[in-house]
């Protein structure tokens, strides 16, 4: 978590790669307007609480700030998510829709939300809580930021 990211060698040597990052989840962009570069969490100060990217000599900057310990995040792709990509902000309680440029909203709020991915075009969200959601509709952008939170709209860790 401390420790940057390291690239190691098929022989299993560790070489430094992005120093001075606390990340504690990355991957690479899926394309498209996201780009194929390396998107990770960032909780540091330096350069920024939120996600980052980091180009291929391991400098790493700021992508979407202002957010509050980000754990996971991914894309989505088909259902009526769009291609946006979803974060985990465990810090203040909720799942972020992040746009291309970087600007986001509140998609929904959870306690202490901890894992998102997509698939078949649903989006799982799980929680420190013992929660888990299948969520296989998105809100309008005009429902958005009235749509609740995902406990309130699908019940007590009930999948669906």
């Amino acid at each position: 978590y401390f420790g940057g990211i390291h690239t190691i060698t098929p022989g299993g040597v560790s070489t430094p790669f992005a120093t001075g990052i606390q990340s504690s989840y990355f991957r690479f962009g899926p394309g498209g307007a996201w780009g194929t570069g390396l998107y990770a969490t960032s909780n540091n100060a330096v350069p920024g609480i939120g996600i980052i990217t980091i180009d291929s000599f391991g400098n790493s900057s700021l992508f979407s700030g202002g957010m509050n310990i980000p754990e996971q995040f991914d894309w989505a792709f088909g259902g009526g998510f769009g291609g946006d990509m979803f974060v985990a902000n465990f810090g203040a309680a909720e799942v972020l829709r992040v746009k291309p440029d970087g600007t986001y909203t509140v998609f929904a709020t959870t306690a202490r939300p901890a894992g998102i991915t997509f698939c078949n075009g649903c989006l799982y969200i799980t929680s420190y809580e013992g929660g888990c959601w299948k969520v296989c509709e998105s809100p309008t952008p005009a429902q958005e930021s009235t749509w609740g939170s995902i406990k309130e709209r699908y019940g007590d860790s009930a999948p669906r």
